[in-house]
């Protein structure tokens, strides 16, 4: 029998106090806030996820893991705005 390296998973807690201060930088009014799952914090707007890397948010939006269904950033629900409202990239 081979020994199999066991994968544990971690589920880093975020204080909330960081949680209250934390919100999703795409989003244009700065007022979607983030809720923590086991593997990074979830955008409650567009549902954009931050991963968490060594304990930290890592809050670039060149890392972050689209939501299923989405095919790109310029998708997202906060980028679609009819007044020109959402961040140009």
């Amino acid at each position: 029998m081979g020994k199999h390296p066991r994968i544990i998973a971690v589920h880093i807690m975020i204080s909330k106090e960081l949680l209250d201060i934390l919100r999703c930088p795409l989003d244009p009014t700065r007022s979607a806030r983030l809720d923590q799952e086991a593997d990074g914090l979830v955008c409650q707007r567009c549902r954009l996820k931050y991963p968490i890397k060594e304990g930290l948010p890592c809050m670039l939006v060149e890392e972050a893991i689209l939501p299923p269904g989405t095919s790109s950033l310029q998708a997202l629900p906060c980028q679609q705005t009819s007044l020109g409202e959402g961040v140009q990239r």
